[in-house]
Formats: C-alpha cells, sequence, structure tokens
C-alpha cells in the first residue's frame, strides 16, 4: 500500500520518523497532504528531494515553508520565499548563506517587518 494512501496525519508523522523511509515516500506523503503537522514533519527530515523541498515552499505551513528556507541552498526557492506572507519566514530567508546578494539587499531596505530587515545583517552574504 503505498504511504500517501494513508490520510490520517498521526500515521504519517510515525511512518517519516522512521528511519527507512525513503526521499521517494517523503516526496509522496508531502505532495498529498495539506495537514501543516505533517508538512512541517516532512520538512524536518534531512533526506529531501529538492522536489520535495519546492513542494513544502509552496505549502500550507508556515513551519515547512521556514524550515526549508534555513536548509535549502536552492537560489530560485530562496527567492520565492523571500516573497513569503510570513515575516519569520523571511527572516530565515535573510539567514540563510546561500541566499542571492540582490534577494539580501531587497530584504534589506525594502520588506516591510523591521525584523527581517535587522536578520540581513547577519547573513554571511551581506
Amino acid at each position: 500500500r503505498k504511504i500517501a494512501s494513508y490520510s490520517n496525519p498521526k500515521l504519517q508523522q510515525a511512518i517519516i520518523t522512521n528511519f527507512a523511509v525513503t526521499p521517494e515516500e517523503l516526496h509522496e506523503i508531502a505532495s498529498n497532504t495539506k495537514d501543516a503537522k505533517t508538512l512541517m514533519y516532512v520538512a524536518m527530515h534531512k533526506n529531501l528531494l529538492p522536489e520535495t523541498s519546492e513542494v513544502l515552499g509552496r505549502s500550507n505551513s508556515g513551519a515547512a515553508r521556514a524550515i526549508v528556507a534555513r536548509q535549502t541552498s536552492s537560489a530560485k526557492l530562496l527567492e520565492r520565499l523571500s516573497y513569503d506572507p510570513l515575516s519569520h519566514v523571511r527572516s530565515t530567508v535573510a539567514q540563510n548563506p546561500h541566499t542571492p546578494v540582490e534577494v539580501l539587499k531587497r530584504l534589506a531596505t525594502k520588506d516591510v517587518s523591521e525584523n527581517v530587515r535587522r536578520a540581513t545583517h547577519y547573513s554571511q552574504n551581506f
């Protein structure tokens, strides 16, 4: 039986925390659930495919998007997350060492949140 066919979030979360879960299974779960806590569990996993990070970066879970913003090295994904409606996601983008300088400059000067603007000062790229 396919893992994503289990619709119970608690069961999906138990599967995600299993060390034997494959990157493909994680992607399947992320692509087929709307449960914010399950998405957060997937995002915390170190064994993600790049396309899973993309799915999580577009998810309804602010926590999952923030985790992806911290862990990804994808400039394209970081740029997209730099426009996230949640300031803590944008602050995390600002602190990621892979965030492009152009994105950091925009966040430092034009972001509506003082916390985001301040976070750019801690970036290794700025």
